[in-house]
């Protein structure tokens, strides 16, 4: 999920890549979301990461939101 990708990451490293405070990322870290519009940043600086991969985040997130 999104905050388990965050905390690998870093709030800090990610901040950067995103283009955005560390306190949007530690709010996206509690919220476990990245908007999608941040997604491309992402597969630019992390190569390991596909988009399939940020879309089975999304959708776990999405889960556990409606559970």
């Amino acid at each position: 999920m999104f905050s388990d990708f965050i905390a690998e990451c870093g709030v800090k490293p990610l901040a950067l890549v995103c283009g955005v405070s560390p306190s949007t990322i530690r709010a996206w870290k509690s919220l476990n979301h990245i908007p999608a519009r941040r997604w491309a940043a992402i597969l630019e600086a992390y190569p390991k990461v596909k988009w399939r991969d940020l879309v089975d985040m999304d959708y776990a997130s999405r889960q556990k939101v409606a559970a």
